[in-house]
């Protein structure tokens, strides 16, 4: 329930997970200005957060579907 080091993947919005999310056009990490990098591969959305976090108590990734 820590701030991961580096990246995030989310297993359930991989384009070849059992949900099928559908096609990630952008991620965002709340309360950070910064574009992320990210990507959306067979395994999982793979984002890479930022150094420092946006907040101390909760974290939300915002990701918009096509």
């Amino acid at each position: 329930m820590g701030w991961p080091e580096k990246e995030v993947v989310v297993q359930a919005l991989g384009t070849g997970s059992a949900q099928s999310p559908g096609k990630i056009v952008n991620v965002e990490l709340l309360g950070h200005q910064a574009s992320l990098t990210w990507t959306q591969e067979t395994t999982g959305l793979r984002v890479a957060l930022p150094l420092e976090k946006p907040s101390d108590y909760a974290v939300t990734l915002k990701v918009t579907f096509a």
